[in-house]
């Protein structure tokens, strides 16, 4: 989002291939009550059905996205 607004020609990359220090890329996951199954079937029906919206909204902002196996999701 920064590097789009900033007005500088920036390019964001995922940084999935540095073997030491802090992992630059992760999961973003959401957690429900365990009594709330129900609503935990219903979000994650909602994320599948939106994925490819969702998707697009995030790279529109150029965020990089990667799938399970570090490889760029670009559409």
């Amino acid at each position: 989002y920064y590097a789009k607004k900033s007005g500088a020609d920036l390019t964001v990359v995922p940084l999935v291939k540095e073997k030491t220090g802090v992992r630059m890329s992760y999961r973003i996951t959401m957690g429900v009550r365990p009594s709330d199954q129900e609503w935990k079937r219903t979000l994650n029906r909602v994320i599948r059905e939106n994925q490819a919206e969702i998707n697009r909204i995030l790279l529109d902002y150029n965020v990089p996205l990667i799938d399970e196996h570090d490889n760029p999701i670009t559409q």
